[in-house]
């Protein structure tokens, strides 16, 4: 099976793009995720996956076992091969492991994850075993929030914030603050004769950054964080050396 094509969720301005495919054990693959699992956005960067399962509890009971892990985005598994057929052979991240009373029952989990596609797999067991060995797989999805897209169906740069603080006196001075993105380049400019001019580079590292500079007093300066694919770049105001 190829990869899974994106959808843009409409929007006035700005939409979500998103991937999913689903397969229930023994049924033709889905072009949406089932309603007992979801995939939202929770801030710009940011997603929650939300698992709601329901159905009728006979007096066996049954073990149900959800389990999920990221996956590549540009070649994401095919069904077949996203889920292990057991419990056993399954090293992901649980996020249910239940045994619902005898009865209709409803549980419902979620988890905020970073964006990108994920593989989610639904394994039940009979007689609520506990044996992983016996927990069989069941349903498989793989799906996800990619982020921001704008009408072309490209995806947006996510915004971004940098902060600066100026630290020492003489001919050197050391520039450090913190950015929105764990990872980067920050460039330190003057102010010359209405243009700007770089001084310094350094990168971003644990979203914060720090660079020795030799400077002049009475001049302007300011930190920039480096635009990439995907996000935008920002700048933070002039700092006047005293």
């Amino acid at each position: 099976m190829g990869r899974p094509p994106g959808t843009a969720r409409p929007s006035a301005l700005v939409a979500s793009a998103t991937i999913s495919l689903s397969l229930l054990a023994g049924a033709a693959p889905a072009q949406q995720p089932p309603d007992g699992i979801a995939f939202s956005m929770a801030g710009e960067h940011r997603q929650k996956l939300t698992a709601t399962l329901t159905g009728d509890a006979g007096p066996t009971p049954i073990r149900l076992s959800l389990t999920y892990r990221q996956v590549s985005t540009s070649k994401p598994p095919s069904l077949d091969k996203a889920c292990a057929p057991t419990m056993a052979q399954n090293s992901d991240t649980r996020l249910v492991n239940a045994v619902p009373a005898s009865g209709s029952y409803r549980i419902r989990r979620s988890v905020e994850l970073p964006l990108g596609v994920f593989a989610v797999c639904l394994y039940e067991a009979f007689d609520g075993s506990s044996d992983p060995a016996a927990a069989q797989l069941i349903q498989t999805t793989v799906a996800g929030e990619l982020g921001p897209v704008t009408h072309g169906g490209a995806p947006a740069p996510a915004r971004t914030a940098i902060t600066v603080r100026v630290v020492g006196a003489g001919a050197h001075a050391v520039f450090k603050g913190h950015t929105t993105v764990s990872t980067g380049r920050v460039i330190i400019q003057r102010l010359v004769g209405g243009r700007y001019r770089t001084v310094a580079r350094t990168r971003v590292r644990h979203g914060t950054y720090s660079v020795r500079v030799a400077v002049r007093h009475g001049q302007r300066y300011r930190a920039v964080l480096a635009a990439t694919r995907t996000y935008r770049s920002s700048k933070t105001n002039l700092v006047r050396i005293q």
